[in-house]
């Protein structure tokens, strides 16, 4: 099956093994930058939040 969209950005996050990555880049294995990024979820909210803003906290802890 073929599929053609347009658009002005694709955003592909399918993962490390990113089907779209394959098809833009080839079958290369991603570089390793020496950095490791860890996610979680709390309910601790910064009191500088701006309700409706979609924002990454980062620091220690």
């Amino acid at each position: 099956m073929s599929l053609s969209v347009t658009g002005d950005a694709l955003i592909g996050a399918d993962g490390l093994r990113s089907r779209v990555r394959t098809l833009l880049l080839g079958d290369r294995s991603p570089t390793y930058r020496n950095f490791k990024t860890w996610r979680g979820l709390t309910d601790y909210i910064p009191s500088r939040y701006y309700p409706g803003y979609i924002q990454e906290f980062l620091g220690r802890g």
